[in-house]
């Protein structure tokens, strides 16, 4: 009885110890892509620095970024609000404060509406229909001011541009940015499209008195609505929807598509060159000269 007293009193054996993995088993995070590797990336002289699954995950998202940034400012959006007065002012209408008001009343309200429906209706989708509403707007501004138009037409053709602008191509280029580029790229692609977003809006900014002074301002708004009518049919023809997909998925699909493009890119190269391998070979020589006697 003793002895299995003693027994019983017995602390448990304690657990083993947790396996210890080697350090060659663990695998270190992949390296971040650089400035120099992004270029590399967007001018295809990748061969021996940037692998193809790298390419594949991050040429398409990175073009897609840049694009809609530059759309985003060479829509006219930043020249629209900052002359926003005198843009009314030359319309006709007096008050100008008063036109400004509503205009910013107006972004204000679309605005918080977009933020309500852009998981619901989608990014793609949503922007499709705001760079409609922007072409209508800025065409609308274009023949106010090239046919006279009553003053309350360019106020009208502002408030639509502007609601277009806020539905979807002010904010969701910026999330798309967060979504679309891959972990590895995402750090130094977003400071490289912020970049460029800010001095595409210097661009259009301070090159919007010349624009004005070279092709009148129905010009320039006609100017404005042809990018926009290029920003909606790229958007339609290249961009895919991403709403209700994680960011793994994402990542995912673009590495898939960019592998096909990059077989299919093989595929053709080779094939032109077994064709020429065969004109070569089945080319007859030129005749010698001792043949000819």
């Amino acid at each position: 009885s003793s002895s299995s007293q003693t027994t019983q009193r017995q602390a448990p054996a304690p657990p083993p110890p947790p396996p210890q993995n080697d350090n060659n088993d663990q695998q270190e995070p992949a390296p971040l892509l650089g400035a120099a590797d992004l270029v590399r990336i967007l001018v295809g002289a990748t061969k021996g620095v940037v692998s193809e699954d790298v390419v594949a995950r991050t040429r398409e998202p990175l073009r897609l970024t840049l694009a809609l940034m530059v759309i985003q400012q060479f829509s006219g959006i930043n020249a629209v609000i900052f002359y926003a007065g005198e843009i009314l002012r030359s319309a006709g209408i007096r008050d100008r404060d008063f036109g400004g008001l509503v205009v910013m009343a107006v972004q204000f309200v679309v605005t918080l509406a977009a933020c309500a429906f852009v998981d619901r209706a989608g990014r793609r989708t949503m922007l499709i229909l705001a760079l409609s509403m922007m072409i209508a707007g800025v065409t609308l501004m274009a023949l106010a001011f090239a046919f006279a138009l009553p003053s309350a037409a360019a106020l009208v053709a502002l408030v639509i541009y502007i609601s277009g602008f806020s539905v979807g191509l002010g904010p969701i280029p910026w999330l798309l940015m967060s979504e679309l580029l891959p972990k590895r790229a995402r750090s130094v692609a977003s400071a490289a499209a912020t970049m460029l977003n800010w001095l595409a809006s210097f661009a259009v900014t301070e090159s919007y008195d010349y624009l004005v002074a070279a092709v009148t301002p129905a010009g320039a708004f006609f100017f404005f609505a042809a990018v926009c009518t290029l920003g909606l049919f790229y958007v339609s023809t290249s961009l895919p929807e991403t709403k209700g997909l994680s960011l793994d998925q994402i990542e995912a699909f673009f590495a898939d598509r960019g592998r096909q493009k990059q077989n299919k890119t093989k595929h053709c190269r080779r094939a032109d060159d077994v064709l020429q391998l065969e004109t070569t070979t089945t080319t007859p020589p030129p005749p010698s000269a001792a043949s000819a006697w």
